[in-house]
């Protein structure tokens, strides 16, 4: 894998971000792997910072834990008054 190096001059570096995905018209597909060849989902972890993958194992991990107690929640038989 080649290393590929981009120069921009100071005044073309952005001072604003713009968030698309709200103004799509329709929602992006989930990420998918080619028919053939290496996987590229199994890379996913190897070129994102591994803050982003920390933070969704945390989320991913907060969501379960909710849904346990959401469930435990709705299997709760009432009192008999």
């Amino acid at each position: 894998m080649k290393n590929v190096e981009t120069n921009i001059l100071p005044e073309e570096i952005p001072r604003k971000w713009y968030n698309i995905i709200p103004d799509l018209p329709e929602k992006l597909p989930p990420p998918k792997d080619p028919e053939e060849g290496e996987s590229r989902l199994k890379l996913l972890p190897k070129i994102q910072p591994n803050c982003w993958v920390l933070r969704l194992r945390k989320a991913q991990s907060l969501l379960a834990k909710m849904r346990t107690w959401f469930c435990s929640m709705t299997t709760i038989q009432p009192t008999r008054q």
